[in-house]
């Protein structure tokens, strides 16, 4: 299909394309057939079109260059290490997602639109300087006309256009892709799909809101972690009004010679393992720039459009998996892994087996403080996508919010130990786990789903003894048809046999017409038998098929 029917901006089109010609994709272009959105002069830059630059720090420059989706998108695969190779991943984590901010009438104007109220009516102060500004939207700071000191969190103008028109190019690319430049290695279109469903959720603030509400509860009667208040009157899915809170981001602090530092990183670990252990629900991104310094003693979470959520039933297939690496157990890790994610149909476990062994062999036998969980969750990821693994986004997530931990940990207090900080933590859920009562759950729900099954074994043998019969029915009908159309077949093969002979006799009785050593009835006695072959065949042929159009 032509560019102009698949992709609605042609110009942003052309720019992307120029951006990868001009930094190392060349052949990339060449071979996706987009030379033509090139000037002659770029066109005739024929060396340009062998370099196809793939490293990293590459990759990143040419995301760095695209702007806009495409920055997002960088983010939000430095969290996937299940999508891309933890080498991109790392590289990935210094995009900085730091635009030009738009002007405050703008913004002014898109609040009082999302609150259908002139913004005197909800604000007695309004601070026309925005505080940050990204490709999403901006924040403002304000001050509510009950008195509250407040953040504005404002989408920039047209964004859902803008976002949903770079999806489009990337789908459009990916199809290319596809096409002349398949990859075994990474799914081109899991990566946008992953992308367009994290993006509409980022869109909606309403969405963001309800998350940091939930913090709001989790933390509510910890002294050491704030969580800002969301102002839901004055919130919908393009502005977000929350408490100001009067802190110093932690990026940057680790540099600094500071007391409190060890106290600050037990606050921030503990907080994090609270919500990964017993909330449920945590924070997928918590590194320097998302988290807040107040008053040197206390923590705050910021920014909560990406989190996860972990149940009872994922932790304990978590804790089962080290424990069957430690144990040696293979086949148990195989069987975890599977259990976790979801699999190619056509995966071979014998190979799945070895490459555990060669992966996690490491782990083996060890001490649970032995293991490097940053490293293990790599190796797995590695696993994951050369056997085809797919696992759930929040246990993802999961894995890659510790290794952030860690490394905001280590930053700020250099003896950091990310095993014995979550001993307490662990010890707890293992405890509950092997409390009569976790027991006696357990074994309920199993019950329940032994009973279920068992119930429903009558139920189902009648739905398969109905599909044998129906299959069975089918058969004999498909037979029955198969017969039909063989006998037709060989009706028809006859009957072409048969024009093919009258044929031939008719051509070989008009070349002997003038073979005048044998004559009958004035006719060369060799013409007249062969009209009189090809003339009985023909009547034949004629009654068989008079006869079947009876039928």
């Amino acid at each position: 299909m032509h560019i102009r029917q698949e992709v609605k901006d042609v110009a942003r089109f052309e720019q992307i394309v120029k951006v990868f010609f001009s930094q190392g994709m060349g052949y990339l272009v060449h071979k996706l057939r987009l030379k033509d959105f090139l000037t002659l002069n770029e066109r005739l830059q024929k060396n340009k079109f062998e370099e196809f630059d793939t490293k990293p720090h590459r990759v990143k420059a040419i995301i760095e260059d695209l702007g806009g989706a495409f920055i997002k998108l960088g983010q939000l695969l430095s969290l996937r290490p299940d999508l891309i190779p933890t080498e991109y991943c790392k590289e990935f984590s210094k995009l900085q997602d730091d635009v030009k901010p738009f002007p405050a009438e703008i913004a002014k104007g898109i609040i009082e639109t999302a609150l259908k109220r002139p913004i005197s009516q909800v604000f007695s102060e309004f601070n026309s300087e925005p505080l940050a500004a990204a490709s999403i939207g901006q924040v403002h700071r304000a001050k509510l006309k009950t008195g509250e000191e407040v953040v504005v969190k404002v989408q920039r103008p047209d964004i859902e256009n803008t976002m949903n028109t770079d999806i489009d190019i990337m789908y459009y690319i990916v199809d290319l892709l596809e096409t002349h430049h398949h990859s075994k290695l990474i799914d081109y279109k899991e990566i946008v799909k992953e992308f367009e469903r994290y993006t509409k959720e980022e869109l909606d603030f309403v969405k963001e809101a309800s998350n940091i509400e939930r913090f709001y509860v989790n933390f509510k009667n910890d002294k050491h972690i704030t969580i800002p208040k969301v102002y839901r009157e004055f919130s919908t899915k393009r502005v977000l009004v929350m408490e100001y809170l009067p802190g110093k981001k932690l990026m940057g602090l680790e540099k600094k010679k500071e007391p409190n530092k060890k106290k600050l990183t037990k606050i921030i670990t503990d907080a994090i393992f609270k919500q990964f252990f017993i909330d449920g629900f945590f924070h997928a991104d918590p590194h320097p720039g998302n988290i807040l310094i107040i008053d040197n003693s206390r923590v705050a979470f910021i920014d909560f459009g990406i989190v996860g959520e972990i149940d009872d039933a994922l932790r304990e297939k978590i804790f089962s998996l080290f424990q069957a690496m430690i144990n040696k157990n293979v086949e148990e890790v195989a069987e975890i892994l599977l259990d976790i994610g979801v699999a190619d149909i056509e995966i071979n476990i014998e190979t799945l087996k070895r490459d555990i062994k060669d992966g996690l062999g490491r782990y083996y036998g060890a001490n649970v403080g032995d293991i490097d969980f940053v490293d293990a969750f790599e190796r797995i990821m590695d696993l994951a996508r050369k056997d085809k693994i797919k696992f759930a986004s929040d246990f993802i997530l999961l894995g890659k919010a510790i290794i952030t931990l860690e490394s905001v940990a280590v930053s700020l207090n250099p003896q950091f130990n990310l095993v014995d900080s979550a001993k307490p933590f662990i010890k707890n859920i293992i405890k509950k786990m092997y409390e009569p009562k976790a027991i006696l759950q357990r074994l309920r729900d199993h019950t329940l789903n032994a009973k279920e099954f068992v119930l429903s074994i009558p139920h189902k043998t009648n739905v398969l003894l109905y599909k044998i019969k129906e299959a069975d029915l089918i058969l004999r009908e498909l037979d029955e048809d198969i017969q039909g159309l063989t006998v037709e077949m060989d009706r028809s093969s006859n009957r072409i046999s048969y024009a093919m002979i009258i044929t031939g006799l008719v051509i070989a009785s008009a070349l002997l017409t003038n073979y005048n050593r044998f004559v009958i009835f004035g006719v060369s006695a060799l013409s007249f038998l062969g009209f009189t072959a090809a003339g009985i065949l023909a009547i034949i042929l004629a009654l068989s098929i008079l006869r079947e159009k009876k039928r």
